[in-house]
């Protein structure tokens, strides 16, 4: 797991993705997981087009503050959520699926929680 400080937030880590898409919003404190990264990139790239990151990395103040769940992945940053947009809650369900990420869909908010399994897992 890799601490990047605000001032380094505008460094690209893939093609499509930046720090700052991560960033806590309390903080700016980034922890965010490679394979997080490699997958959201493969599922952008499915895509065709952007995916906005609503939520990344969160510092436990601020997942405690908005009813995070205690051991959130976002804590570690090992999960992302994305908005549906135009390809629909179960679309992008599906393919984040195929792609190896686990997912928890939020159709009346309009989001899906993506999500990697850590070798802690196991």
């Amino acid at each position: 797991m890799k601490r990047w400080e605000a001032e380094a937030n505008g460094v690209k880590v893939s093609p499509h993705f930046s720090l700052k898409e991560f960033e806590c919003p309390c903080c700016r404190a980034v922890i965010v997981q490679p394979r997080l990264i490699e997958a959201l990139q493969a599922l952008r790239e499915a895509l065709g087009e952007p995916l906005p990151i609503w939520s990344g990395y969160r510092c436990p103040s601020f997942n405690s503050r908005i009813g995070g769940h205690p051991r959130s992945r976002h804590m570690i940053g090992a999960a992302a959520d994305v908005p549906a947009g135009r390809w629909g809650i179960e679309a992008l369900e599906g393919l984040a699926r195929e792609l190896g990420l686990s997912t928890i869909p939020y159709p009346d908010r309009g989001f899906v929680h993506l999500e990697i399994d850590l070798d802690i897992d196991k």
